[in-house]
């Protein structure tokens, strides 16, 4: 209800502040809501690994190691740190584990599509509530593969779809595909 609203947080802490607008009119109503820290820092992650130009073929085990600090608290580990791994594949994203602490890992699963990869999302929360979440994407190695016939302008279906020779496609190595070719 004022303009240019002020606020004292008089105990250090993490809160979460919501700002309402409006302009007296039904519908004009707008919220932004942003999370502080009073007298306190924010806490800090960090990926040790997997290193983010690394790439991964199928069946490959995905280590990683954290560290996480905070500047109150001094390192963070165990439950303060969690890290929720979500597949990416299809063109959709599915929830594929979590772990708690500062080290985990999966493995690197065909899951039938050439566009698979996996996105890390870790949070990092000091003992009065801040956090910070950090993102790194697990991506994977693929081979250019180069289809032919002759003559050209043959149909291949790889996995259902079909190509007019010549084609190429860039599967995740170690991944497995229907390949169906005419035989004349």
């Amino acid at each position: 209800t004022k303009p240019n609203p002020r606020h004292t947080f008089r105990t250090a802490g993490g809160y979460q502040v919501t700002l309402t607008v409006s302009d007296g009119h039904p519908g004009g109503v707008s919220t932004a809501s942003l999370q502080i820290g009073a007298a306190d820092a924010f806490p800090t992650v960090s990926y040790t690994s997997p290193d983010p130009n690394a790439r991964f073929k199928i069946g490959d085990t995905i280590d990683v190691t954290l560290a996480a600090n905070d500047a109150e608290d001094g390192p963070l580990s165990g439950d303060s740190v969690q890290t929720t791994i979500i597949e990416h594949t299809g063109g959709h994203a599915f929830p594929g584990g979590n772990f708690s602490g500062l080290s985990g890992s999966f493995q690197f699963a065909d899951l039938g599509f050439d566009d698979t990869y996996y996105e890390l999302d870790t949070t990092a929360t000091d003992s009065t509530g801040l956090e910070t979440t950090i993102t790194t994407n697990v991506l994977p190695q693929t081979v250019p593969v180069a289809v032919a016939s002759k003559p050209t302008g043959a149909t291949v279906t790889v996995d259902g779809v079909s190509h007019t020779t010549p084609f190429t496609w860039d599967p995740i190595v170690g991944s497995e595909h229907e390949v169906v070719a005419p035989s004349t």
